[in-house]
């Protein structure tokens, strides 16, 4: 005989978690906390709906600022989920994106890579949640330098979420698709990308960063004052880069340097207190440059330590690479014997740092399309001989010419040849 006591908690537990769901959307996060917290005690060990109340949990713990204690809700959902793909799924993308705030890129990556292939063994890859995945995917690609690859995954989440009606899933794949399409220099197609949702039904956390993207295409495009106006009244989220940065920048192109610094200043020691080390280096860098343009260079040069240190676990590049002439100015001077391999492969990854003459780094990749080059074949036969597409293809292409100061292939082999690369 069912006991009726048990399915009353049941019940009242469900209830809760739906209350924490719901608070989610309005932007309430002690609610979220309170409700998830609630319905957690009053589950049993195992009620199918344990793993939902402890991603509300940790929903509520990482938008507070503490990754940390939200990983290891994350990771409770996970053991709670057993055979619920969809909980498995969500869960998994979720601590997925924590180990990117704390900077953990490489751990990130091995999770989106592992939740990926559940969803192909359980008929879900197709599904909203897994195009979260490969768009979160992506966006860790872009910053290893990888962004041919990432603009072909978060295009896959794309179609994934032409096919959901979940709002904030599609929001996210929507904000990881405009970030790779940014850093390809397509704003126009990163804002066609934004325009297609509905801010309105959006919660807060994703239409922040998406709010930021807007901002920095008006920035792009001169148009200062439609920026402002779009930024007035706003608050950055706590565990959110994205509009912080932006209203930085407006400062200081106000010339309110005072408030733009006290700004980034409170940020890093939050991000230092939190654990948030993806974030700090982002901070980091924005106060080096921020430093940097005030003269302050002994300054500036910590700052940038302090995102190398940060950066150099998970292997961040293009985040340097975008930080422009302060970073490559200071870079030398902020280098450590424990920081030298990692700086040198920046260097070696970011085409913003000059190389030293008489050298040419090329990727491994960039050497196998040279080489095919070189064989007389055809980009189109280039990438079906590499498995790759063609845009993968002319990417590399594009990179290839321009370390080899090089217009056409002709050019490209002849300069190859002459520096002993082929």
């Amino acid at each position: 005989m069912i006991d009726p006591a048990l399915v009353d908690r049941e019940v009242h537990g469900r209830a809760a978690t739906c209350r924490a769901f719901l608070a989610t959307f309005r932007g309430r996060i002690t609610e979220v906390a309170d409700h998830a917290r609630t319905a957690l005690a009053t589950f049993e060990p195992g009620s199918p709906w344990r793993g939902a109340a402890a991603i509300a949990l940790g929903d509520a713990l990482s938008l507070s600022g503490k990754p940390a204690a939200a990983a290891e809700a994350y990771a409770q959902a996970l053991e709670a989920a057993a055979d619920n793909g969809y909980v498995a799924l969500n869960a998994g993308y979720k601590l997925a994106g924590t180990q990117r705030l704390r900077g953990q890129l490489h751990a990130a990556a091995d999770t989106c890579r592992r939740h990926i292939q559940l969803a192909e063994r359980i008929g879900m890859a197709e599904s909203a949640l897994a195009g979260c995945l490969y768009a979160l995917y992506g966006d860790l690609l872009a910053e290893w330098e990888r962004l041919p690859e990432a603009l072909d995954l978060t295009a896959r989440a794309m179609e994934c979420s032409d096919q959901g009606r979940h709002i904030g899933l599609s929001g996210w794949i929507v904000l990881y698709r405009a970030r790779c399409l940014l850093l390809a220099g397509d704003r126009a197609a990163a804002q066609a990308t934004i325009d297609g949702l509905d801010f309105n039904r959006l919660p807060p956390w994703i239409a922040s960063p998406l709010t930021a993207i807007r901002a920095l295409i008006l920035l792009a495009d001169g148009n200062i004052a439609a920026a402002e106006a779009l930024m007035a009244g706003r608050s950055p989220i706590p565990a959110g880069d994205g509009e912080l940065l932006v209203q930085v920048r407006l400062l200081a192109r106000r010339g309110d340097h005072t408030a733009a610094l006290e700004m980034l200043d409170r940020a890093a020691e939050r991000c230092r207190a939190s654990g948030l080390n993806g974030m700090l280096v982002v901070v980091a860098l924005s106060r080096c440059t921020l430093l940097h343009q005030l003269g302050r260079r002994d300054e500036a040069v910590a700052a940038l330590r302090e995102a190398l240190v940060a950066g150099m676990p998970g292997g961040f590049r293009r985040s340097f690479r975008d930080a422009g002439p302060a970073v490559a100015s200071g870079l030398e001077a902020a280098t450590t014997p424990e920081l030298q391999s990692y700086v040198n492969e920046i260097k070696a990854r970011s085409g913003e740092f000059q190389m030293p003459a008489g050298e040419t780094l090329l990727s491994e990749r960039e050497r196998e399309v040279l080489e095919l080059i070189a064989a007389g074949l055809k980009n189109r036969e280039i990438a079906e001989r590499l498995l790759i597409s063609l845009n993968t293809v002319l990417y590399h292409s594009k990179h290839l010419y321009g370390k080899l100061g090089a217009s056409s292939r002709t050019q490209v082999l002849q300069a190859a040849r002459a520096r002993g690369i082929l």
